[in-house]
């Protein structure tokens, strides 16, 4: 007598037990449809009548509260094809998401959430050397995985951040001076198509799509299955803090721009500089990460310790270490800066410097971050240079275009409350305004960095490279079926003048497109 899985005959229980009518509201999606779907899954459907749905629904930044209809957790390729059948069916808006991480709220919506973030896993070949890596993938687990080769990929500082959504906005990390953005040391790409049909994206195969991925953001040209990564030697490296009153920081924040950034030769250097309260005074800080020994960082970042420069570093801002503890001990648990409440609210606005800027016009950065409404206030620097700047354009590079710059600037305000919102919004309207107006960025804007007011996003995450952008787009999303706030989309007919319309011509013209032997639904 052939019995019945305990696994399947859980699941029908369970969905049985949930008042699946509550998707009615929106789609015409029975409870029976409901429980057929979940039988074809390996992983797990969260309804709004789920207790865990409230949790399930959240990103990192509760700013952004959506709610979904139905949240899918893939498991296997087989749950991303299934649930995309099942979205085509319904006509349900899909949204996928990996690690909840997107600044602007755009790996959730009120419709269908496809999550893979248990689609996690590192398979290393040391020979190449290189790695398989699935969207689902935090970066704690990649570089744990790669520490026991003494092997490296650029990821994030903060490691809960997954490789999906990280690496097709660009992806800058403490050593991407030294090896380049995350997007700049991928070999090849996995994707689902909206139709469930399976492409690989390298050099040979699909190129403009391999182009156009990495830099071209998520949720727009189908539901990313795998990364291989170029992966580097590197093993012990050294961090440290220096810190800076703030009184002496426009000096230093010159100094650092001239000898640390894009005109530095030497690209083992990578840091992230804040500006910020620290405990209970406002601080410079420089946490960086050099590949070399102890007695080379030391050297290296001497002259900042000068009397003229005037650093500070205490007993214990110096470490020496493998390359995940250090990234660990600078992010996470040297210094918490700024400190910010659970729960509070997130909002965000980055913008490239090009040029140099001289003692004065810091100045008046560290002014405006001086006047900070409250304690939560953050300028943040991330230094660029070395293998950043020396990726090409065009089609040996990517559709991460932001190769001829000094330095990434962005600015942070929390709040926990409404009132606070209605103060710190605006001050931190008031610094972008600033820096524009004082001609202090380019029209440029690092695309993992979106900020939902931006409606020049086009024009400012890719240039003149939109158009080649919107050409791989239409060749491989045809009916525009992954989409979201800020997506590859013409500029609508009737925008206004002052958004900037792309007018070169696409670097590609095949529509020809290669699917794998295995892709057919």
């Amino acid at each position: 007598m052939k019995k019945i899985s305990k696994t399947l005959l859980a699941k029908d229980i369970v969905a049985q037990s949930r008042t699946d009518l509550a998707l009615q509201q929106y789609h015409s999606i029975t409870p029976e449809q409901i429980r057929a779907f979940e039988k074809k899954l390996i992983g797990t459907v969260t309804l709004p009548t789920d207790p865990d749905y409230n949790n399930d629904r959240q990103v990192w930044n509760p700013a952004f509260q959506d709610y979904p209809e139905i949240i899918v957790y893939c498991e296997t390729i087989q749950d991303v094809r299934a649930s995309l059948a099942f979205a085509r069916e319904h006509d349900l808006w899909v949204v996928a998401r990996s690690g909840r991480h997107s600044t602007a709220g755009y790996s959730v919506n009120n419709q269908m959430v496809l999550d893979t973030s248990k689609m996690r896993y590192v398979t290393v070949d040391p020979e190449v050397p290189m790695a398989y890596v699935g969207p689902g993938t935090p970066f704690k687990m990649l570089n744990s995985e790669l520490n026991s080769y003494h092997l490296h990929v650029p990821g994030g500082a903060c490691q809960d951040v997954c490789v999906a959504g990280f690496m097709m906005g660009g992806g800058y990390g403490f050593t991407s001076r030294r090896y380049g953005m995350a997007c700049d040391n991928v070999l090849g790409v996995s994707v689902m198509l909206w139709d469930g049909s399976i492409v690989i994206a390298d050099k040979n195969t699909n190129s403009d799509l391999f182009w156009a991925i990495r830099g071209g953001t998520g949720n727009n040209f189908g539901v990313l299955l795998e990364i291989r990564y170029q992966l580097h030697p590197l093993f012990m490296v050294w961090g440290c803090h220096i810190t800076w009153p703030l009184d002496k920081a426009a000096k230093a924040l010159e100094f650092l721009q001239a000898n640390y950034m894009s005109t530095c030769d030497d690209d083992r250097f990578g840091a992230y500089i804040f500006l910020a309260f620290q405990g209970d005074k406002k601080v410079l800080l420089v946490s960086a990460l050099y590949d070399g020994t102890a007695e080379e960082g030391n050297a290296f970042i001497q002259p900042l310790l000068s009397e003229e420069i005037g650093g500070e570093m205490g007993p214990d801002d110096r470490n020496y270490g493998t390359y995940q503890e250090i990234n660990s001990w600078l992010y996470d648990d040297k210094y918490d800066i700024p400190v910010v409440p659970d729960q509070a609210r997130e909002d965000k606005q980055a913008g490239y410097i090009k040029r140099q800027l001289n003692a004065g016009e810091w100045q008046r950065v560290v002014d405006y971050l001086d006047s900070t409404p409250n304690a939560y206030g953050a300028v943040a620097i991330e230094p660029y240079g070395g293998a950043i700047n020396r990726m090409p354009l065009g089609k040996e590079g990517n559709a991460f275009i932001h190769r001829d710059v000094s330095l990434n600037f962005y600015v942070d305000v929390f709040w926990v409350s409404e009132e606070e919102k209605e103060i710190v919004v605006p001050w931190l309207d008031g610094f972008m305004e600033l820096m524009t107006e004082e001609g202090y960025f380019i029209d440029r804007v690092y695309q993992n960095y979106p900020r939902r007011t931006q409606k020049n996003y086009r024009w400012q995450y890719w240039g003149e490279y939109f158009n080649s952008l919107l050409f791989v787009k239409r060749k491989f999303d045809p009916g525009n079926f992954f989409h979201y706030q800020q997506s590859i989309s013409p500029v609508p007919d009737d925008a206004p003048p002052d958004i900037i319309r792309d007018t070169s011509e696409s670097i590609f013209d095949d529509m020809t497109i290669t699917f794998e032997t295995y892709s057919n639904p």
